[in-house]
């Protein structure tokens, strides 16, 4: 995990916005910003107030230089902040001066010049009661405010500001060297005398640039138009030696010069909107209602593309910082029991699409922290198995005898290609298997065929030594049929095989139907519906520029008009399905789902059979490439249940077996041993199918109750219950008996984790009996 967790410390999301950075002040723009769109503005003057000190003096000063960075600018007026501003301190209705309730501090500090910058840290100072003198040669306060402003507005800025906090003035008492501040017990001295003013030795070499130094046990510190700075500048020099002067006086440190770094942040792209500039109807200010409306053209400018793209941090309404010290606190050794794991449901929720990497600027892989942090979890035996049970079990059956097939072509005993439909295509629609392979064989009679799981399941677990296994299992039968090129169907398996199994030799389904024209040869079903279509690509397929230009060739070739889905063919994102979230959050699956189906109107065409059953699940018309080309054109197909896809596996291999190698395989019935008819309604195999339970589990629960008798009677129902443990899972089957044929009708089932414990007393030993 810890080269992944590296990455974070370059995360741009608490980089400041652009405008925040051109502004002296440095204040919270974005928070600003949004009191001013709510209509705020008490709210809004506070926090303006809170940064600048002198608010209406500030106002006076600012010469707008956000505006120039403003990205706004370029579509349609960069957000005129200069206004807002002032808007807030038109519309502001209480702007009574801050006060706080502090002991004094017990030191000293003299401040040379009553201009912006001198009474900016006078006020800052004395709101933090320390001891504050202001010396001022002249005989008024202002400074150069007196050439560009009314005297009505800083005088008047100067009072209320400074009215409930405690300092003495000193006018026309000019100080022309150190000696003459000496013995008047001052621990620092803020020297703001202007430009040309005496610099007291602050400017020279020997102050090393910075603008303060330590003479005679006194720190002393330089800002304002003595060092250059004028207008706004100057008067947050002031505000900012303040605060190195309280830091001076508690540590007995100096600081370093200041210096206002640049922002990092990179804004996303597809951020900017054309949005036409407010303007004063009365050509000077704001209204209300104006303010608002030009406050909410901000874009809000923080780099975002994790929370754009990343439908992850969009559900959970988290960051990547905060999801990384979530992961890092659950991922720590220790028992769940005794310890936070706050993100081990959400871990398990994450599709794994690698979409935070592709699009954050700083290359911060999220995805590959999440698995990384599952691959931990499950090392420490701490992995909510629950999670990732049924997909282990369904891979495990996959790979099983039932399901399982590598068979040479037929009257051949090795081949040069080998289809590799992987498991979840036979399982939606075994007969698109059955036709692709036909097709591959009428134009290359070489291919054979190896029907497996490539793993990831297991490998979106996070149980490392299972994913090899099964990886283990596809190489050993690849060797077996003579080392051919794997034709895969699946993405999903190109991208798994890619990565963990690069010796095999790989080439997408849609690219070699293409190029051998065995798509060609049949008469196409065509289309199904209305057109024109959109074609959806997979994540997995993200990079896959081959099978991407294959698939719509094919599509084109059936009839299909097609029209580009911009947003996916630009960020390739996931339909839900991947890493497997709907068990550990069918909420954040279907929320996936419905928002990639709802980015276009048009039917989509799939090349992942998952991709195709989580858009028709939530009622978006789609269809898989091989539908177009090989179905009945039947419409749109109902996605099978987790208990059709098992039978369709089996019904896959041993069809195959028997229709091109003449093998027979006897079909066994379903798990009954006791020979029990047991039924169940539509109502309860949907529902079944949403909590993944599947029919030979309630037959199996069904038997075993009736015989053990192991069950209860309801007497007002007419019902029994009972359970079995089946793997790590607890069944749960409400039935009753349906007559006098002996037929049972299965009523309700649902499962749980817990494992319940059972004690039996015989001649009084208790005993745990075995079930």
């Amino acid at each position: 995990m810890e080269d992944f967790l590296e990455k974070f410390s370059d995360c741009l999301q608490k980089e400041a916005p652009f405008c925040a950075t051109e502004c002296p002040f440095r204040y919270d723009v974005l928070d600003f910003i949004d009191k001013m769109r709510k209509g705020l503005f008490n709210a809004a003057f506070r926090l303006y107030r809170n940064a600048t000190g002198f608010p209406h003096i500030a106002a006076g000063l600012c010469r707008a230089p956000c505006e120039g960075v403003c990205p706004m600018g370029g579509a349609g007026g960069a957000i005129s902040l200069r206004l807002l501003e002032r808007a807030c301190l038109d519309f502001a209705k209480d702007k009574r001066a801050a006060g706080y309730n502090l002991p004094a501090k017990g030191k000293r500090v003299a401040i040379l010049g009553a201009g912006p910058s001198g009474m900016a840290c006078a006020l800052r100072l004395s709101a933090k009661k320390y001891g504050v003198e202001v010396f001022e040669g002249s005989g008024r306060m202002g400074g150069r405010l007196w050439d560009f402003m009314e005297p009505e507005i800083f005088l008047g800025d100067f009072r209320e500001q400074l009215r409930n906090e405690e300092y003495a003035l000193r006018l026309d008492s000019p100080v022309r060297g150190r000696d003459e501040l000496d013995g008047m017990g001052f621990d620092a001295v803020y020297v703001a005398t202007g430009a040309g003013g005496a610099g007291f030795g602050l400017l020279d070499a020997g102050a090393g640039g910075a603008g303060s130094l330590v003479y005679g046990g006194v720190g002393w510190f330089a800002g304002g138009a003595l060092v250059g700075s004028g207008g706004a500048r100057a008067l947050s020099d002031g505000l900012a030696a303040a605060t190195a002067i309280d830091s001076y006086l508690k540590t007995g440190n100096l600081p370093g010069p200041r210096v206002d770094a640049a922002t990092r942040m990179i804004l996303e792209p597809s951020r900017l909107v054309q949005a036409p500039a407010v303007v004063p109807e009365n050509g000077l200010s704001f209204s209300e209602g104006e303010a608002r409306r030009e406050a909410d053209r901000c874009l809000k400018c923080r780099c975002d593309a994790c929370r754009i793209y990343c439908d992850l941090t969009e559900f959970t309404d988290k960051w990547p910082l905060r999801i990384r010290d979530e992961i890092v606190a659950t991922t720590l050794p220790g028992a769940s029991e005794v310890k936070a794991t706050p993100a081990k449901r959400l871990m398990s929720a994450s599709n794994l699409a690698g979409i935070c990497k592709e699009v954050c600027p700083a290359g911060i892989d999220l995805e590959g922290l999440i698995l990384a942090g599952r691959q931990s979890m499950h090392r420490q035996g701490k992995a909510p198995w629950a999670f990732h049970d049924f997909w282990i079990r369904d891979m495990e059956f996959s790979n099983g005898d039932g399901a399982a097939l590598c068979m040479p072509p037929p009257g051949r005993d090795s081949c040069a290609y080998a289809f590799f439909p992987g498991c979840q295509l036979g399982a939606g629609d075994p007969l698109l298997v059955e036709r692709a392979y036909g097709a591959l064989l009428r134009a290359r009679p070489d291919t054979g065929l190896l029907i497996r799981c490539c793993g990831a399941p297991a490998g979106w677990a996070g149980d490392v030594h299972r994913h090899g296994e099964a990886v283990a299992g596809i190489q050993a039968e690849w060797e077996r049929l003579g080392r051919p090129t794997l034709i895969a169907a699946c993405p999903s398996c190109m991208l798994e095989l890619g990565r963990y199994a690069p010796q095999l030799p790989l080439r997408s389904l849609y690219e070699t139907l293409h190029e051998w024209g065995a798509a060609a040869r049949l008469e196409a079903a065509g289309p199904v519906g209305e057109g024109p279509y959109a074609v959806f690509d997979p994540c997995a397929a993200r990079h896959d520029a081959g099978a991407k230009s294959a698939v719509r060739a094919l599509a084109e070739g059936a009839g299909c008009a097609l029209r580009p889905l911009a947003g996916q063919e630009r960020v390739t994102r996931c339909c839900g399905y991947g890493g497997q979230p709907g068990v550990a959050s069918p909420e954040y699956a279907s929320f996936v789902a419905r928002k990639r189906a709802g980015e276009s109107g048009l039917p989509y065409i799939a090349y992942c059979v998952n991709c195709r059953d989580a858009f028709v699940k939530e009622g978006k018309e789609c269809v898989h490439i091989l539908e177009l080309l090989f179905g009945d054109g039947g419409g749109m197909a109902r996605p099978a249940t987790a208990s059709e896809r098992r039978r369709n596996r089996s019904d896959l291999r041993r069809g195959l077996l028997d229709r091109l190698w003449g093998v027979s395989v006897r079909q066994e019935g379903p798990d009954d041993p006791g020979g029990l008819d047991i039924r169940m309604g539509e109502g309860l195999l949907a529902r079944m199918d949403e909590d993944r339970i599947l029919e030979d589990e309630v037959r199996s629960v069904v038997e075993f109750c009736q015989r053990t008798g192991r069950r209860t009677y309801d007497g007002e129902k007419g019902t029994f219950s009972g359970y079995r443990k089946i793997g790590h899972m607890s069944y749960w089957v409400e039935y009753r008996l349906a007559g006098a044929e002996g037929a049972i009708e299965a009523l309700n089932a649902y499962s749980h984790r817990m494992e319940i414990e059972l004690e039996a007393v015989w001649n009084g030993v208790r005993t745990q009996p075995d079930l």
